[in-house]
C-alpha cells in the first residue's frame, strides 16, 4: 500500500490553501484511517497467500524434487523470492 504519510494536521493546512472544506475531525480521520489500514492488511494477507498457494502449484508440477513434504503432510517448497521493498 501506498502511504501519503499526510496526518490530520498537514491535511487541515492543504484544505484551508486550496479554499475546501475542512476536514473531518482528527478522531473521525483517525478512525478512517484504521478502518482503511485494516482493508489494507486483509488484501495484502489474501494476496500474499494467493501468490503463495500458486508458486507452490507451479514448484510442484515443475520441479517436484524441490517439495518437501513434514510429518504432519504440510507441504514445503524450495524456491529463493526476493522483493525490493515497494
Amino acid at each position: 500500500m501506498v502511504s501519503t504519510s499526510i496526518r490530520h494536521a498537514e491535511l487541515e493546512r492543504f484544505c484551508g490553501i486550496m479554499g475546501l472544506p475542512p476536514p473531518s475531525s482528527k478522531r473521525a480521520y483517525n478512525g478512517h484511517l484504521k478502518k482503511i489500514r485494516n482493508v489494507a492488511d486483509d488484501t495484502t494477507y489474501t494476496v500474499l497467500i494467493d501468490a503463495a498457494n500458486r508458486l507452490r502449484d507451479i514448484v510442484e508440477e515443475e520441479e517436484p524434487a524441490n517439495v518437501y513434504t513434514d510429518e504432519g503432510g504440510r507441504k514445503t517448497v524450495g524456491v529463493a523470492v526476493t522483493f525490493d521493498g515497494n
